[in-house]
């Protein structure tokens, strides 16, 4: 057998310039690689990562390739495997570590979080429940004013301005691993006030088990400082590459800094500091900039990435014209803000010649969108473009007053367009309805008016017309009129000691077993907009503490439902649904930010917002810069140009073959560098555009990654169950019986790490109720229902009897919670094993149920099946054997009764796998329909009951 040697890359792949080939020969040492647009940064990555496994300086498990996005994750994963195919590289690729710098820290947290002051199950908020984090503790962090004069922290009057400001001042003092009693004891009140609040927010986040991203960060800091944890983490890494690094922020770059002090570590990061985008994220251009200068002299290596695959000679001339338009030095300091560079044209690239670039004025909004319409239509009735999706018009934001002319004109045209981020999400008629269905069951009609009466506000406005957008449609005695005519007397009629059994989430169930319910449920927009809904509300309960509806907090619960939650969703706006696996639907022209755009392209690129004013805020580096950990770099005076510029270049570089510049009126000065002498639509050189041809390309098809015990299991249970709540991603209402498996579960795990990490001798009955008592207290914060104390005093009975009953041979414990990966052609599957023994010079696989143990074929078959195929990936994994299988029914007290045995059977596995292939074939084809129904129990336990009855799925006594 020839072995593969690297060679066979430069001979695959033989059109590779010198600096790609240099960047993927150099494997020692740290590395910069600035790379230009459309420079083939992503494939010298792939082929960089295959180079050092065919040189063995690696195995895959020792790489880490860090990416900017989930989505660039995937498909940087996609992109390696299918480069491997082609040079013929076979091995097992599943163990290469390709994720976020987010995902990066939450995974060895997770693995060392016995030295943080986190629990089992943490939970790591976004954006939004940060905001509502703060909200729920808002007294606590924040305090209150002593009068209604007074300003929170002596800066904002408003609660949630207040909250929505002081997010990006703690998440900037974390980044900057500012020392917060600086703040405390410096002479700026605001400061002093500032320095409290991050500190009790710190003690509240922490209390309550939960982290932001940027805590995220920290904790994996201060984990690289623990020199134990240190070396185990750095012991795994031998080749780190960073994508995207000039959007990397401080507390980052001090990361990857730190691991790489180890020198067996070598550290590449890849970037163009034209496309830095993200300073209001935090990130910082000089990381790129500065990065050579953090080893000794001549250590580092760059390489750069000029060429650009990508675009028409005119448009890389124009983009580079412009972007060379303004000064980028500071002549007295003697810096540069940019490393000076000229990207060339790939000359094996033959493009004709004809107006790759010209312009649209239009003389007021509705004209300007007229006229790129009609662009549009044109390029697609001459067959210049293959499909609409071909098209994406770039703006500085998306919001209605930037976005609405062009989508008004292409709506007239007929065209679909895609825009989920223009926070239109309340203007869908699905959500209007079911707004309008909570409008009047909470009897909200004349408070609304008088609300208007005292002034004037489009959102209660838009209540109102909710509720007028529902009754016009569904008048007295229709379904839906009796439904919510039911609800509202039975709310209504709650005395202050009467309760409910349902939530907010609850009414949604019920509200769509009617028209018109039933017919968006039918539409792929509507039903993934209600699932966001049930998101949403799910929010709420958590963060406002409702989980019911009762005749006490019924007017509390009113209160806070339409004049704080849904009041600030609504005038903050929310995004639509994004499918990360299909970000550019066919069939519709892509209206997005510049923002968005990033490390995409495009064959036609219209970019507008070239009359706005772009601004960006710099009030937390005035305020904080004296504090971080390095001197000012870039003049607060020309941050604004600076960014400016690097914004509309990355909107310039996405366009393949033609660049628009569109206005409704003059563009702003600085455009005129590029602006004047432009051809202007309509009047261009049809003639010779109409006889160009733009091939449609395929965009590579990401794999699907499936949980076989959360996606596949339950499509077998029931395909409905699967359709709403993991493919629309509905929210249950009901969770109890959820959290007692699921509090079962990281009790055993605690356990068990425990042995893995120390002496089972330690281990105590006390110490075991610790881990029960802890663990509760933070499922029930995630937003679990609670359990009676019945149920409770079951599960740490099960807990303690795991122990007991196991005491004699725990030593056998070799790993608990271990992640297993099959990767199949169209998908990849995804388990995990609950615990794997030692036995006999092989090992054992056992897998927990908290519920009764039984004897039906079916639920075991099943349960061999996925513990044959976890034996099997095991044993390719690490070439042992596999002793045993077993279930552990941990509500059966004696050991003996307990186990329930399965033989490791090799030969079932491609009947296993073929299963998997059939079940995840129906999932992405999305076949809902369900054949044999689930048994009684499954369906009374089920939020869709009602709609299952309804519709005549089920029919229960």
């Amino acid at each position: 057998m020839t072995l593969l040697k690297s060679d066979i890359i430069f001979k695959i792949y033989d059109t590779l310039n010198q600096g790609q080939i240099d960047s993927i020969k150099t494997t020692e040492g740290p590395l910069l690689i600035i790379a230009g647009p459309g420079s083939g940064k992503s494939l010298v990555l792939i082929l960089r990562t295959l180079y050092i496994l065919i040189e063995k300086k690696a195995k895959p498990g020792e790489i880490l390739l860090c990416t900017f996005t989930e989505k660039a994750a995937y498909e940087l994963k996609e992109r390696i495997a299918v480069s491997a195919a082609k040079i013929g590289y076979k091995k097992d690729l599943t163990d290469l570590r390709i994720s976020t710098i987010h995902s990066f820290c939450n995974e060895y947290i997770k693995d060392f979080r016995h030295k943080t002051k986190l629990g089992n199950n943490f939970d790591v908020l976004d954006d939004l429940t940060q905001y509502f984090f703060i909200f729920e503790h808002f007294d606590e962090i924040i305090g209150n004013k002593k009068n209604p004069k007074d300003k929170y922290l002596g800066k904002w009057k408003n609660k949630w301005t207040t909250i929505q400001r002081v997010v990006e001042f703690f998440n900037k003092i974390t980044e900057e691993l500012i020392n917060v009693d600086d703040l405390i004891t410096s002479a700026d009140g605001f400061l002093i006030q500032l320095g409290k609040a991050y500190k009790k927010y710190n003690d509240v986040l922490f209390t309550e088990n939960k982290l932001d991203f940027s805590q995220q960060q920290k904790v994996f800091y201060d984990l690289l400082n623990d020199p134990d944890v240190y070396n185990q983490i750095t012991s795994g890494l031998k080749y780190i590459m960073i994508d995207e690094y000039q959007d990397t922020n401080y507390i980052q770059e001090q990361i990857f800094l730190k691991i790489s002090s180890n020198m067996k570590i070598n550290l590449c990061v890849v970037g163009d500091d034209d496309q830095s985008l993200y300073r209001f994220r935090g990130a910082t251009v000089r990381n790129i900039l500065e990065f050579k200068d953090k080893f000794p002299p001549k250590m580092c290596k760059e390489f750069r990435l000029l060429v650009n695959y990508r675009s028409h000679k005119t448009i890389i001339e124009m983009y580079q014209k412009f972007i060379n338009s303004i000064s980028w030095k500071d002549s007295k300091k003697g810096l540069q803000f940019r490393h000076n560079k000229k990207i060339l044209e790939n000359k094996g690239t033959k493009f004709a010649e004809y107006p790759a670039v010209f312009s649209i004025w239009g003389f007021s909004k509705s004209d300007e969108g007229a006229r790129v319409a009609d662009l549009i239509v044109w390029l697609y009735e001459k067959k210049v473009i293959k499909d609409y999706s071909q098209v994406a018009i770039l703006l500085s934001s998306v919001k209605h007053e930037y976005s609405k002319h062009y989508i008004d004109a292409l709506n007239l045209k007929g065209i679909k367009i895609f825009c989920p981020r223009a926070r239109n999400y309340f203007e869908n008629e699905e959500i209007k309805d079911l707004i309008g269905c909570f409008v009047f069951i909470f009897n909200m009609y004349d408070e609304l008016e008088k609300e208007l009466e005292n002034r004037e506000s489009d959102y209660y406005q838009y209540l109102i017309e909710c509720l007028n957008f529902l009754a016009d449609r569904y008048p007295h005695g229709t379904t839906m009129a009796n439904i919510i005519t039911q609800y509202y007397k039975k709310i209504k009629n709650l005395n202050p000691s009467s309760t409910t059994d349902y939530s907010l989430i609850d009414l949604v169930y019920v509200f769509i077993t009617s028209a018109p319910f039933l017919n968006y449920l039918q539409k792929e927009n509507s039903i993934r907009n209600l699932g966001i809904f049930t998101q949403l509300l799910n929010i709420f309960h958590q963060y406002y503490k409702y989980n019911i509806i009762t005749g006490k907090n019924r007017e509390g619960l009113k209160r806070s439902f339409f004049f704080s939650f849904l009041r600030f969703l609504y005038e903050g706006g929310i995004n639509e649904y994004e499918d990360e696996f299909n970000p550019i639907p066919k069939e519709h022209v892509q209206i997005m930010t510049i923002h968005q755009s990033k490390s995409l392209e495009f064959p036609v690129v219209i970019s507008g917002s070239l009359n706005k004013r772009i601004m960006v805020r710099k009030e937390i580096d005035k305020q904080l810069s004296k504090f971080y950990h390095r001197t000012a770099f870039e003049p607060l005076n020309r941050i604004t140009e600076f960014d400016r510029m690097r914004l509309f270049y990355v909107a310039f570089s996405r366009a393949k073959y033609i660049l628009v510049l569109s206005t409704e009126t003059e563009p702003k000065d600085y455009f005129k560098e590029i602006w004047q002498g432009l051809p202007q639509w309509p009047y261009v050189q049809k003639d010779i555009l109409k006889i160009l041809d733009f091939e449609f390309e395929e965009k590579l098809k990401l794999k699907k990654i499936f949980s076989l015990t959360r996606q596949v299991n339950i499509y077998e249970t029931c395909p409905r169950q699967y359709k709403f709540f993991k493919e629309y991603e509905f929210v249950p209402s009901r969770s109890a019986q959820m959290l007692f498996g699921t509090l079962v579960h990281e009790t055993l795990e605690d356990i068990n790490r425990e042995i893995i990490n120390g002496d089972k001798k330690l281990i105590t009955d006390l110490k075991i109720e610790g881990f029960h008592d802890f663990n509760y207290k933070m499922l029930l914060k995630l937003g679990f229902a609670p359990i009676n104390p019945a149920q409770r005093k079951n599960a740490l009975s099960q807990c303690l009897n795991y122990f007991h009953e196991n005491y004699n041979d725990l030593d056998a414990v070799q790993d608990a919670e271990l992640k297993i990966t099959l990767e199949r052609p169209d998908y990849i599957l995804n388990g995990v094993i609950d615990v794997l023994r030692e036995s006999k010079g092989g090992y054992e696989i056992w897998d927990f149920k908290t519920q009764k143990k039984t004897s039906d074929k079916n639920i075991l078959n099943k349960i061999h099946r996925q513990l044959n195929t976890y034996a099997y990936l095991l044993k390719q994994k690490i070439g042992a054997d596999i002793n045993k299988l077993a279930i552990y029914w941990t509500n059966q007290k004696q050991k003996t009764d307990a186990l329930t045995e399965f033989s490791y059977d090799e030969s079932l596995i491609s009947s296993h796998i073929n299963k998997f292939d059939e079940v995840v074939d129906k999932i992405l084809e999305k076949d809902f329909s369900i054949i044999d129904v689930p048994e009684n129990k499954t369906c009374n336990e089920c939020d869709l009951k009602k709609y299952c009855l309804t519709i005549g799925t089920i029919k229960l006594k």
